[in-house]
């Protein structure tokens, strides 16, 4: 997950570019021609994009995007991770391991056990987790990538952190400010932080995570 995160924003194989066609920036991806869903925008004027809100396909449009998500994982492990663990033992287990992996399911209505209600995965919750390193199987602690994603962790950016709207580094990738306030301001992803109604902290703008409030609204759903 931090190879893929760290991936040049210009490939479309990388995070950021994958992560987008579901909502922002509301560019088509891989030369996909402007669709329709694209060329309409909400009632403030910020950019419509793939994900159908408020439309009967919004649960099956995931299934093919989480499908790209899991293949481009499972590619990195397999093509980029596997073949450079230099014990051939530990290779081969790995490689055994790699072909099993599937993206994990995650049931929102179902409670979680750390919570004893409904949020999202504890995993999440974490800055930090402990995984076994490739080369000896022994635990390492490293930074959790999916605790949140910041433009800092991109190889090929000399800034940090940087602001998703700066074309010198995201080109027409970037998150245009005039019709996406305040997520332009960004440098790091937000869960249930900010809104359309104002301008983010400093400290917002690096990336905030709100699960309280997710657990929240998954709790009350109306």
């Amino acid at each position: 997950m931090n190879i893929f995160q760290s991936m040049d924003p210009s490939d479309k194989l990388s995070y950021y570019q994958v992560a987008g066609i579901h909502g922002l920036p509301a560019q088509s991806w891989d030369n996909d021609p402007s669709s329709a869903q694209l060329k309409t925008k909400f009632v403030d004027e910020t950019p419509n994009f793939y994900c159908p809100h408020g439309s009967l396909i919004f649960p099956t449009c995931h299934r093919a995007y989480l499908a790209l998500f899991e293949q481009l994982l499972s590619g990195i492990t397999t093509e980029t991770i596997v073949p450079n663990i230099p014990n051939k033992d530990v290779q081969e287990l790995w490689a055994f391991e790699a072909k099993r992996w599937r993206l994990p399911y995650w049931d929102w209505a179902t409670p979680q056990t750390y919570l004893g209600t409904c949020g999202v995965p504890e995993t999440v919750t974490l800055k930090e987790v402990e995984i076994a390193s490739p080369d000896s199987l022994a635990k390492q602690t490293v930074q959790n990538p999916l605790y949140m994603f910041t433009t800092g962790v991109i190889s090929t950016l000399k800034e940090t952190p940087t602001a998703m709207d700066d074309e010198a580094a995201f080109g027409i990738w970037r998150i245009k400010g005039k019709t996406s306030k305040p997520f332009d301001a960004c440098s790091g992803t937000i869960r249930y932080g900010v809104t359309n109604s104002h301008t983010p902290t400093p400290q917002e703008a690096l990336g905030i995570e709100n699960n309280a409030s997710v657990a929240n609204t998954l709790q009350t759903p109306d």
